[in-house]
């Protein structure tokens, strides 16, 4: 899998491309000019190769409007760090220290807002950037700004539930009538 030629007690030698992913161990053993060899080390030393970048699990993105959001995520493989932003860019790229946080939350704010997020596997391989949207509302809407009866028509009245419209209000707010 390489060979080297020593020229003092220790030696570096670069092995040959491996491939496909998965763990090799490596043995040693030396030969010399004569062609005399060596047994074989009778311990090997085991290497992982992963050339698999993970992936960002565990996000989606969310259309109807919520005061506050918390986005949870995680990784396809078992060991994972991680870069994150949240703002109102749809294709910001995370910058920073990885580290093993696997939450954030935006909790104030009007607007779609956007959650991105790198990964890292142990081997160091990196996952493309992940971006979900969320969309956050926090204004009320404006007071009604009128009221009338419809059944009946006039106070005083007989009617033990009267109808009462509601003027000045938005399509998909919900009403209420104290």
């Amino acid at each position: 899998k390489g060979s080297a030629t020593a020229t003092a007690g220790t030696v570096t030698v670069t092995s040959n491309t491996l491939s496909p992913d998965g763990t090799y161990t490596f043995y040693a053993n030396a030969s010399d000019s004569a062609g005399n060899a060596s047994a074989c080390t009778s311990f090997g030393l085991a290497y992982t190769l992963d050339t698999t970048a993970p992936t960002v699990t565990g996000l989606s993105n969310s259309a109807t409007p919520v005061q506050s959001k918390t986005w949870t995520w995680g990784c396809s493989e078992a060991s994972c760090t991680y870069l994150f932003a949240v703002d109102q860019a749809s294709n910001t790229t995370p910058t920073g220290t990885y580290a093993s946080t696997t939450t954030a939350t935006q909790a104030s704010g009007n607007g779609t807002y956007y959650i991105h997020v790198i990964a890292k596997d142990a081997a160091g391989n990196t996952s493309a950037v992940a971006h979900y949207s969320a969309v956050l509302d926090n204004q009320a809407p404006g007071a009604p700004s009128s009221l009338s009866l419809v059944t009946p028509a006039s106070s005083p009245g007989n009617n033990a539930t009267p109808t009462i419209q509601i003027g000045g209000v938005s399509a998909g707010d919900t009403i209420g009538l104290y």
